[in-house]
């Protein structure tokens, strides 16, 4: 098959580390895939070495600095005026498939369907805490979709419980990652009671992913007592500069801002996580959380907010920690439990190596993509 796989950026987080496994898998199966990025970055290159096509091409991408009246009116126009763009590529791709990953480009939807190309989504966003008309608008093009791949159980709850037709089209492929080279198998780190306890965050920074929270918890920690860091590897998006410099500011008024250290991104985060004892994963929001998995598999005793798909990653009490999402004070707690508890945590991350093994691996992601995709072959339009 030919298909063509439109994604939102160029960059390495969780989401476009998942695009270049996509397309690895469909290549590696004998498809032919070209790919759509709107802009230079990261990206391109890693999925280049999948042998596949890559065209940098300036398609608008939706994103909540855009939901003002005057920069709404700037995306309509930019959706409007780029679509002779994607009408173009459609063409020269001739596409048996249009692969849409993550539903902020909802317009090449659109246009594949209007070329009359079987179209599959791929949903890694779950925007359950906005008003229902603004969810209900923001779904409604999945309703065009041959097929609508969901990250977890918790994303497919979100959009079925809006568009309840969606039941029909959506199905559940967990993210899965080769975890061979995040020490599977190693002992989680003992505790040194001469260095800080280290906790890390890892993850694009903002709101969603609820950094302020571990700042907020790194301070709870340090009134009772306790000797502890914070690291937070990862940056802002281009507009959203003002949460990193909140973020510092924040830490310095609690008088921990010489325990925080802000790394921005890296492309790598298995060194950042060989120099961590506990790892948070924060977010108020998190259709799937890949990141929980990765540190799990690392070897750490992972803390996750009991929120959507990281549910489904983390059982607490049996292979990690959950708490309840946005109580930085609980959050506190349970990494106090964790530091007064070395081998109970031991236990936990150990099992956590396991579970992620068991479940995320990377094969049966890829053999569940290519079963997907393939099974719009049958489908006549």
């Amino acid at each position: 098959m030919r298909i063509l796989f439109t994604h939102p950026s160029a960059e390495l987080y969780g989401a476009d580390r998942m695009a270049v496994i996509t397309v690895h898998a469909l290549v590696k199966q004998g498809h032919v895939v070209t790919a759509v990025a709107p802009v230079d970055g990261p990206l391109v290159g890693r999925i280049s070495a999948c042998a596949a096509e890559v065209v940098v091409a300036n398609i608008p991408v939706l994103r909540k600095s855009a939901l003002s009246p005057l920069r709404g009116l700037r995306l309509i126009w930019d959706v409007l005026r780029t679509e002779a763009c994607r009408v173009t590529f459609i063409r020269s791709a001739d596409p048996d498939v249009v692969y849409v990953n993550t539903i902020v480009q909802p317009w090449w939807i659109v246009t594949a369907r209007l070329q009359r190309r079987r179209v599959v989504v791929h949903v890694r966003e779950a925007e359950g805490q906005s008003a229902r008309i603004i969810r209900k608008v923001l779904y409604a093009p999945l309703l065009m979709a041959d097929l609508v791949v969901c990250n977890s159980e918790s994303t497919k709850r979100e959009i079925t419980s809006v568009l309840p037709r969606l039941e029909s089209t959506a199905t559940v492929i967990y993210n899965g990652k080769d975890w061979s080279h995040y020490g599977i198998g190693q002992v989680a780190r003992a505790s040194d009671a001469q260095r800080p306890t280290r906790l890390t965050v890892v993850g694009r920074l903002s709101q969603r992913k609820g950094q302020d929270l571990a700042v907020f918890s790194l301070a709870e920690i340090v009134s009772a007592g306790h000797n502890a860091t914070l690291t937070l590897a990862g940056d802002v998006f281009p507009g959203y500069e003002w949460f990193a410099e909140q973020l510092q500011r924040t830490a310095v008024d609690l008088r921990v801002d010489d325990r925080l250290a802000l790394l921005g991104f890296q492309e790598d985060i298995r060194p950042v996580l060989q120099d961590t004892d506990i790892a948070i994963v924060p977010s108020r929001i998190e259709p799937f959380g890949t990141v929980a998995a990765e540190c799990m598999a690392a070897g750490l005793l992972t803390i996750v907010a009991d929120v959507d798909g990281l549910t489904e990653i983390v059982n607490d009490g049996q292979n990690g920690l959950t708490f309840r999402a946005g109580s930085y004070q609980e959050l506190a707690q349970r990494c106090l439990w964790a530091m007064a508890n070395p081998e109970e945590s031991a236990a936990l991350a150990v099992a956590g190596q396991r579970h992620v093994h068991e479940k995320f691996g990377l094969d049966r992601y890829g053999r569940e993509i290519v079963k997907a995709v393939e099974s719009l072959e049958v489908i006549s339009i």
